[in-house]
């Protein structure tokens, strides 16, 4: 079979009549071309192919005459494109994946970090997403200038940046600014102040001149240890460095509601899932997704990876919920007491530079459905802080 044949398509006929022969010159009498003419064993049947576009003519002589025919076979390759079409689902996965093969070569589908050691991979990307470098974006765009130095404005701490694309992947190589030794600044003139009132305890200057002494009482910014040394011949300016520990005075107020809800049994576990595909998320579940007090939930993210490695922004989110009923109670005054004066010893120290509590003196009192702790305390910790001096020089020079 001719290609022309082929992509035009044929047809086999099969003739029943009294004479095939004349049945023959019948339809070569119309102008239509029959090949691979044949006489079955019968006498009486004649089968033969045409083109697709004679059929109908020569069916139609076949019923004037009175002849039996019908059609016993399709042969080319229009017929199988045209067998296509009573299979929509194959013909649409051709076409997509036709229209796949010519756009998915120009896209960003991964993106892979090269080249860095102190900046992190998960920071450098989310850089990337922000320049463009992203899932879909075009592989001829990530490679411009602009996004190249759009990353290093973003990322002061990379000193060069190259995009280069292969496939669906694009590989940003990153080159770190080198750590350089900081350079020695200037020193300035310190001293030590007090931060707050209090009773010195200790005190140790390493650096400057102590202008205190253990027993004396100080005030909140009182000069502790000066920077500025008087030398006899000429003053001396550093930056004051030395420790003082002072007994100072703290007071501390908490309330606390005297009911609230206990935990009796969990009572029933809801699992709800969610797909992420890129920054949007699908829900399976109807709700908003905000559990109530009786509620708690577990959150987990499952995304979707290739092999080596490359992480496709489809997720599973899986949410776990535990129910539980609840019954209103009342603390007891004495177990409030002790929780509140552990709280008490456990916050105070934490707002302290370095210290402890020495005494403690602790009142409770439970009025409006409110448990409220006064508690005024004794305390020994460090009360110096830096203060920067400033200099004057002559001529109105600052230094």
């Amino acid at each position: 079979m001719s290609i022309y044949k082929s992509i035009n398509g044929m047809v086999e006929l099969s003739i029943t009549s009294a004479d095939p022969a004349l049945t023959l010159m019948q339809i070569s009498k119309l102008g239509i071309t029959v090949y691979d003419s044949r006489i079955e064993e019968d006498l009486i049947t004649l089968r033969f192919c045409l083109n697709r576009q004679d059929v109908k003519a020569v069916k139609k002589m076949a019923n004037r005459k009175g002849y039996a025919c019908k059609i016993t076979g399709r042969s080319g390759i229009h017929w199988h494109f045209r067998s296509l079409f009573h299979r929509p689902i194959l013909v649409f996965g051709l076409v997509l994946l036709l229209m796949l093969s010519f756009y998915l070569p120009s896209r960003v589908l991964f993106v892979r970090v090269e080249g860095n050691v102190q900046v992190p991979t998960r920071l450098i990307l989310e850089k990337c997403a922000e320049n463009g470098i992203s899932f879909g974006a075009s592989r001829r765009q990530v490679r411009s200038e602009k996004v190249k130095n759009g990353l290093i404005f973003d990322l002061p701490e990379l000193q060069w940046v190259g995009v280069n694309t292969h496939g669906c992947v694009a590989t940003v190589t990153v080159r770190e600014r080198p750590q350089t030794t900081p350079l020695v600044q200037e020193k300035k003139v310190s001293s030590i102040v007090a931060a707050m009132d209090g009773l010195v305890l200790s005190c140790t200057a390493t650096s400057g001149t102590l202008q205190c002494k253990v027993g004396q009482q100080v005030f909140a910014g009182q000069t502790l240890i000066s920077g500025i040394t008087d030398c006899g011949i000429c003053i001396r300016a550093t930056s004051a460095k030395g420790e003082i520990q002072a007994q100072t005075k703290r007071s501390l107020t908490v309330f606390t509601l005297l009911e609230g809800e206990k935990i009796i049994e969990n009572t029933a576990i809801e699992e709800k899932y969610a797909l992420i595909i890129g920054k949007i998320r699908i829900n399976f579940y109807k709700g908003s997704g905000i559990s109530g007090t009786t509620c708690d939930k577990i959150y987990e993210e499952n995304y979707m990876t290739l092999p080596g490695g490359f992480q496709l922004p489809v997720g599973i989110v899986k949410e776990t919920w535990f129910y539980a009923s609840c019954e209103e109670v009342q603390a007891q005054q004495e177990e409030l007491t002790t929780r509140l004066e552990h709280f008490a010893n456990w916050y105070l120290p934490g707002q302290m530079v370095a210290g402890s509590i020495m005494e403690a003196e602790h009142e409770v009192s439970f009025c409006d459905g409110y448990a409220v702790l006064q508690g005024d305390y004794t305390c020994c910790e460090m009360i110096g802080q830096v203060k920067i001096e400033e200099i004057i020089a002559p001529y109105g020079n600052d230094q």
